[in-house]
């Protein structure tokens, strides 16, 4: 998994501000954590995405099927 620059600067903050600031530093975690979940979920997204696009190279499509229109 990837970590983006900020979200570890961010840990750096947050463990430096935590004895002086416990609140800031909490609310810090918490968007950190979102941020995380944001980027793990465009993560997965664009996996997704290569494997599909991966997935229709590989079928046979027919050039002329009945009834059904298909756009590359």
């Amino acid at each position: 998994m990837t970590f983006s620059v900020s979200n570890k600067c961010w840990l750096k903050f947050v463990s430096h501000t935590k004895a002086e600031h416990p609140a800031l530093a909490q609310h810090r975690l918490a968007e950190i954590k979102i941020r995380i979940r944001i980027e793990i979920d465009n993560n997965i997204m664009l996996i997704f995405a290569l494997l599909y696009k991966k997935a229709l190279k590989k079928l046979p499509i027919p050039e002329k099927a009945p009834g059904v229109l298909f756009i590359s």
